[in-house]
């Protein structure tokens, strides 16, 4: 069977005739042209995706949703692959969940957009947006909830539950994200805290001196984080301005639970963006402040990218965007784009 059509046919396998009807086949084709530093040239498949949606009514007068996409990473690049006929599609899953409306919010369940998302709003570019987003961008095994508007304020929530560990040591919730949006004249602000929990196996390696005996042991060390974010952006007229602000810890503690070692890092990120008539010209800058030690001045590493963004109609547009990376030469890069939706 076509892995394309697979989206398609679980909805009308699982999801009944009256849904699929409903149902509406979505996705984007985006190539791009990279010069790297210090690297070939390279065309290379940016990630095209094919999905589908859509929505049903209910007897109880609420609305049903759902949506499934998948990503193809095929022509990634690399030496070779071109000319050994590497057609394999390394489908990845970006979405999959459904849920209901209600007249005061939505439930949601499956994979899909992590809340946190909504406070990264100076990441509005292509190939060097977001570099140093400190949360992903979707979660699975979730559980979401978000309000309508009550007054100016909307709120949200959701909780991530993998299940696979030790009932007796581990929690049950995995992850958990809390936040609320408020809209004030052209100002939209977002602030979201998530905090996230999991056991991760250290091997240690230990010779006899003796007897030239090893052996190795696994110790079960916590790592725990906590990100809070806040998302300040700014709407007028063709001009938009995003600022975001985020402070990502990790922590880890031994089997006695007491800490073992520490990390902050702090992210700045900014984006201004003009548009006129079919061109969009944008520029951003963002760094991030990372501390390992306590009293060790922190590293510190930031990009700056400038792009214009063409519309050819027809759901089509070009690009082409800049990226200079202080710290690290090898990242910078030219790239020019083209992406097609339908």
């Amino acid at each position: 069977m076509n892995k394309a059509l697979i989206p398609l046919a679980a909805v009308t396998l699982l999801s009944g005739h009256s849904i699929a009807n409903a149902a509406e086949v979505y996705g984007r084709l985006h190539f791009t042209v990279v010069e790297a530093h210090e690297k070939d040239l390279s065309i290379v498949n940016a990630g095209h995706r094919l999905g589908v949606k859509g929505t049903t009514k209910l007897d109880s007068g609420n609305t049903a949703f759902f949506k499934l996409e998948t990503e193809y990473g095929n022509d990634k690049g690399g030496r070779g692959a071109s000319v050994s006929s590497d057609d394999d599609a390394n489908i990845s899953v970006r979405y999959a969940h459904a849920g209901i409306e209600r007249k005061y919010g939505t439930v949601t369940i499956g994979r899909s957009d992590n809340p946190m998302n909504a406070t990264y709003v100076a990441d509005m570019f292509e190939y060097n947006s977001g570099t140093f987003e400190q949360s992903s961008f979707r979660i699975a095994n979730s559980l979401q909830f978000k309000s309508k508007p009550i007054g100016p304020v909307s709120l949200f929530a959701a909780v991530v539950v993998e299940g696979q560990g030790d009932d007796g040591e581990q929690e049950d919730m995995d992850a958990y994200v809390i936040g609320g949006q408020t809209k004030m004249a052209d100002f939209n602000i977002v602030l979201a805290y998530m905090k996230n929990e999991v056991e991760v196996g250290e091997d240690a390696t230990t010779a006899n001196l003796t007897t030239g005996d090893v052996s190795t042991s696994t110790t079960l060390v916590e790592v725990e984080t906590t990100d809070i974010s806040l998302g300040v952006s700014y709407s007028v007229g063709a001009w938009y301005a995003g600022l975001n602000l985020e402070r990502f810890t990790t922590e880890d503690h031994n089997e006695d639970g007491d800490l073992s070692d520490e990390s902050v890092t702090s992210v700045v990120d900014t984006a201004v963006l003009y548009s006129m008539d079919k061109v969009t010209f944008g520029m951003g800058y963002a760094m991030a402040d990372v501390d390992l030690d306590e009293g060790d001045d922190p590293d510190t590493e930031s990009r700056f990218l400038a792009g214009a963004y063409y519309s050819l109609g027809g759901n089509a547009d070009v690009y082409l965007e800049m990226g200079r990376y202080a710290d690290s030469d090898s990242d910078n890069n030219l790239v020019m784009g083209y992406r097609m939706t339908f």
